[in-house]
Order: C-alpha cells, then structure tokens, then sequence
C-alpha cells in the first residue's frame, strides 16, 4: 500500500532540474544519512525499510530525464500517449520527465514511501494523471 506523503519517513527539499526545454522542481531528501539510520534503527523490526538508499538520486535519472527531454522523439510529439513504467522509480524524476513529455506514467519501487515521493512530484510539477504501484 503506498503511504500518504505526509508520512514519509525523511524530510525533503526541492531541488530544480533543468533539461532544455524541461524545468521541473522535485522534492528530494534533505539528509540521505537520516534514510540509512533510520533503517539500521528498525532492523531487527517487523518496521524495517527494505532499501535505505531509494531516495539517492541514482545517476540513470537525470541521463534518462535528459534524453526523453531533448529526445527529436519528443520534440515531434512521438511519444505523447504512450504509456511507460518506472521501474525503482525512487524520487520519481524520470517519470515526471516523461509525464512533462506527455506520456502516461505509473511509478513504481519496492519501498512504498519511493512511490508516494514520486507520485507527490509528479503533482508538484502540474501531473494528476500518474499513477503508482
């Protein structure tokens, strides 16, 4: 079940990306090292986050957001409808990417609070239509 996102286990921040034509602002972690205790904390717990490391922007992101926002794909409105999936969606930026794109996107990850933090950037930047998993 993806949590509220007022229930995030982490403060966050907004950070802007720029990718040509694509501004976006993306909530990010304020404190990464705040996720890893967290998890040491509830180890031995029934409570315990599966994956400390989900709200690293991970490099792929940012290349992957790059390429669909300069993509002559994009620029000839060739993917607009198209339906995509982010796997290990983590913050989300990605998938907002391809939503500012105008494809139809569903987030996805194995930490539940990853989904919501995605779900809640994709509103951020204007996106009610995505959905998670």
């Amino acid at each position: 079940m993806i949590p509220e996102f007022s229930s995030l286990p982490c403060s966050t921040r907004p950070q802007r990306f720029e990718f040509g034509v694509c501004s976006l602002e993306i909530l990010v972690p304020t404190d990464p090292e705040e996720m890893l205790n967290e998890a040491v904390e509830h180890e031995d717990s029934d409570e315990r986050t599966t994956d400390p490391y989900w709200g690293l922007l991970w490099d792929a992101a940012p290349r992957t957001a790059t390429f669909l926002c300069r993509s002559p794909l994009t620029a000839s409105h060739s993917v607009r409808g198209l339906t995509a999936l982010e796997l290990g969606c983590g913050i989300g930026l990605a998938g907002v990417a391809a939503l500012h794109c105008g494809m139809q996107v569903t987030f996805s990850d194995l930490v539940p609070a990853a989904v919501a933090l995605a779900l809640e950037n994709a509103r951020r930047n204007g996106f009610r239509n995505a959905s998670g998993l």
